[in-house]
């Protein structure tokens, strides 16, 4: 149990573990701040198309499924990148 206690005190004072987790951090940030851009973006087409504004612009059907699943796509990988983050973190 000391020895448990020794390596906790140890890490709290490990600049470079602090660092690690700092970056790490800030990794789940950015993709937390991309996966909030993408579902605004997504939110925003919909209320464009419930509205008909798309339809007055002459925006075809094909092309705004394009974009939704480009932007599932997105969703998706930042998802991933997400956990791996998180899984960065706990390792780290």
């Amino acid at each position: 149990m000391q020895n448990s206690a020794i390596d906790t005190l140890t890490r709290l004072n490990d600049r470079a573990y602090h660092a690690a987790v700092q970056a790490a951090e800030d990794d789940i940030a950015v993709i937390l701040a991309g996966r909030s851009a993408a579902e605004q973006l997504t939110l925003l087409i919909r209320a464009l198309m419930r509205r008909g504004i798309l339809d007055m612009v002459a925006v075809d059907g094909d092309s705004i499924r394009a974009v939704n699943d480009d932007l599932a796509a997105i969703r998706r990988a930042l998802e991933l990148a997400h956990e791996r983050a998180k899984d960065s973190r706990q390792i780290g």
